[in-house]
């Protein structure tokens, strides 16, 4: 789940809310791109780092966080989930 919270209605446009999320839907598959079918060990980010959700989450939300430059997001917040019982997450605030 990637969430954000807005600082305002433009975003929520109809027609700019189809767009930006057309436009995030593909920044967010070329982001999971990067790690899909590949061992997160061997992985430039997780260089020195246990692969564990909180980390995953954290590198994703940091990764995302400069495509959306511009959109009136106020936080964005990635979560992940390992089972049904098991998910971390991470918040930033966005400028």
């Amino acid at each position: 789940m990637i969430a954000f919270y807005n600082r305002g209605n433009a975003f929520y446009d109809k027609g700019e809310y189809d767009r930006a999320t057309t436009e995030f839907e593909r920044m967010v598959d070329a982001l999971l791109d990067e790690y899909r079918g590949r061992s997160l060990n061997n992985q430039p980010a997780f260089a020195g780092l246990n692969p564990s959700l909180e980390h995953f989450s954290r590198i994703l939300c940091q990764s995302l966080a400069p495509s959306l430059n511009g959109q009136q997001i106020a936080a964005i917040t990635v979560r992940l989930w390992e089972d049904d019982a098991a998910w971390a997450s991470f918040r930033t605030s966005h400028p």
